[in-house]
Formats: C-alpha cells, sequence, structure tokens
C-alpha cells in the first residue's frame, strides 16, 4: 500500500513538472480577444475585392485563415501588412473542362505574434470564379 502511494506521489510530481514546462501562452488568458468570420460568394465574378483587418498598438497577435471552395476559374488570395508587405498568399483553379463537376478546396492559416498595427488587407483576386471563401480573423490583445 505504501508504495503504491508513493509510485502516485512521483507520478503526480512528474505530471506538474511536465505541465511547466510547457508553452506559458497557452495557459495565460488574453485580456480580449476579437473574431470576425466572412463569408464570400463568388458567382462568375472576376472583380478584385478588399478585406481590411484593423490592428492596434496594444494588440500581441493576429490569426488569419482563409478557406477556399471553387468549381470554376481560378483565385488568388493575397494577405498585406499596413506598409504593403505581402505576408502570406495562396491560388486554387479548377482544371476539368466544363462537362466535369469539380471543387478545388486551398486554405491559408496565418499567426503573428506582435503584428504590426494599422490597417492589414486580404486582396481577393478572382478570374471567372464560382465558389466561396471563409475569412476567420482573431484579433488577441
Amino acid at each position: 500500500m505504501k508504495n503504491q502511494i508513493a509510485i502516485f506521489i512521483v507520478s503526480c510530481l512528474f505530471s506538474v513538472l511536465s505541465v511547466q514546462g510547457q508553452d506559458n501562452d497557452f495557459f495565460s488568458s488574453p485580456d480580449s480577444v476579437s473574431r470576425i468570420t466572412r463569408e464570400i460568394e463568388l458567382k462568375d465574378d472576376s472583380k478584385p475585392e478588399e478585406v481590411a483587418i484593423i490592428v492596434g498598438d496594444q494588440d500581441s497577435q493576429l490569426m488569419v485563415q482563409i478557406f477556399s471552395i471553387i468549381s470554376k476559374g481560378k483565385l488568388v488570395i493575397e494577405l498585406y501588412d499596413p506598409f504593403g508587405t505581402k505576408q502570406g498568399k495562396f491560388s486554387v483553379a479548377a482544371q476539368m473542362s466544363a462537362t466535369k463537376k469539380e471543387k478545388v478546396q486551398g486554405s491559408m492559416n496565418k499567426r503573428l505574434r506582435d503584428p504590426k498595427s494599422g490597417d492589414w488587407k486580404i486582396k481577393i483576386l478572382p478570374k471567372n470564379v464560382e465558389g466561396s471563401i471563409l475569412v476567420e480573423v482573431e484579433v488577441i490583445q
């Protein structure tokens, strides 16, 4: 019985020590989290669009997730910081003929610590696109 108690105490001690060695960001709670989700439908669209993301001086993290699914055309999506520097890009294109049904999915996940404050931009550059885009933005203060 004493051996079982000793083994239990040692196991608990190792568990506590292993948890302390993990990333403290996981356990610390932010002051505030802002989340925005946008769903954009494109119907044979070729008009470029921009989505603005406002990042303040006190914001410590920016997370951008973009998911797309298209059945026609070509789609390019780019992420720019407030100084106009490209921070990410992806593209998807349907390749099958019009007689076949095809759905092409693409995504981009970007996480930035201490992002530059100002107006970030997501540029959506479609060319004859049929499909949808889901943009999820999380700003942590």
